[in-house]
């Protein structure tokens, strides 16, 4: 295949990001390239987190990821990461939703269940 797997000998430099500041390190083959970064560390969702999740789906609707997360105050959270907590919600029977019709994206109404209710 060339080599041009992983692996390998060689002396070049690659770049690698610390803090907000790059650098070039030596590389195995003697090319410069970019590192890749590090992935985010996993973290749990608050009470209060899926609760403005809901209430952002019940106001903007599903697929409206990125203005429900301008609206509201979420900490280090990304688009992506409010569509992927709402599919889990959903799967996991987390909450109830009424299915409501609208032009491009389907609004949904949530139902808040009662505390009362569940015990």
């Amino acid at each position: 295949r060339g080599g041009r797997g992983r692996g390998g000998g060689g002396g070049g430099k690659r770049m690698v990001v610390v803090g907000k500041e790059k650098q070039w390190l030596k590389s195995n083959k003697g090319e410069k390239r970019l590192a890749k970064p590090k992935q985010k560390r996993r973290k749990g969702w608050s009470y209060e987190e899926v609760e403005m999740l809901k209430e952002g789906v019940q106001r903007f609707g599903t697929g409206c990821w990125r203005e429900i997360l301008k609206q509201y105050d979420f900490q280090d959270r990304s688009n992506v990461d409010l569509k992927d907590k709402w599919r889990n919600l959903l799967a996991k029977g987390d909450v109830d939703v009424k299915i409501i019709a609208g032009k491009k994206r389907k609004r949904l109404e949530v139902e808040q269940e009662d505390e009362d209710e569940s015990e």
